[in-house]
């Protein structure tokens, strides 16, 4: 793997969490600071890719405008997650707020419920 050089203009004002755990193997992966109060994570395989952000507060981070054919929210270790996909068994993306932060993950193709329940669940433990 190749972590590529730290992006940040200006560092985050808060602790960072990562995905330890993804479905696929990653080749490199990119993080970026926007004012400081945005912190994005990129990491990236061969077949896929996944954007994790995270930043203070309530306020959706995600920049995600697109339709979706399905929007369902689950319950992963008590916290409430809003997926986003194209069917009932396929998200794209999910977010959540925990312990005063917004998170949002998104994939470039899409991935099943199970997968995104085991990826949060080691993010909020």
């Amino acid at each position: 793997m190749v972590l590529s050089a730290v992006s940040f203009w200006v560092l985050p004002t808060f602790s960072l969490c990562s995905i330890s755990k993804l479905p696929f193997e990653i080749e490199s992966v990119k993080y970026l600071s926007y004012w400081g109060n945005l912190a994005e994570i990129k990491y990236i395989g061969e077949t896929q890719s996944c954007i994790f952000r995270q930043s203070l507060g309530e306020e959706d981070n995600s920049g995600d405008y697109n339709k979706y054919d399905v929007i369902e929210e689950h319950n992963i270790n008590g916290i409430d997650v809003l997926l986003k996909g194209e069917s009932r068994d396929k998200f794209i993306s999910a977010c959540w707020i925990n312990d005063g932060k917004y998170f949002y993950m998104r994939f470039s193709n899409s991935v099943t419920l199970e997968m995104y329940e085991n990826i949060i669940s080691n993010i909020i433990e």
